[in-house]
């Protein structure tokens, strides 16, 4: 199956710690696999398609607002955005 990539909005200050535990923590407590992928500005967590929505709901009750980007092209990023609160 295919992946669905979760976009944490950024840019964030490099001193901000914990937000890619927090949201990891939150998902391995729902029992979802990721695959995390952090660069200067942002993180993305990418989940199978399969858990895509119960990823959506374990982000939501830790807190997150997740915007679901429906009709996207490859310059607009990933199709979730995930804001941390």
């Amino acid at each position: 199956g295919g992946w669905s990539c979760f976009k944490i909005l950024g840019p964030m200050p490099f001193n901000l710690i914990g937000i890619m535990a927090k949201l990891s923590n939150c998902l391995a407590e729902a029992g979802i696999s990721l695959l995390a992928q952090s660069t200067f500005e942002t993180d993305y967590i990418l989940v199978k398609d399969k858990s895509v929505k119960e990823a959506i709901a374990a982000f939501e009750e830790e807190g997150c607002v997740v915007d679901i980007i429906e009709d996207f092209d490859e310059d607009d990023g990933p199709g979730e955005t995930c804001t941390p609160s």
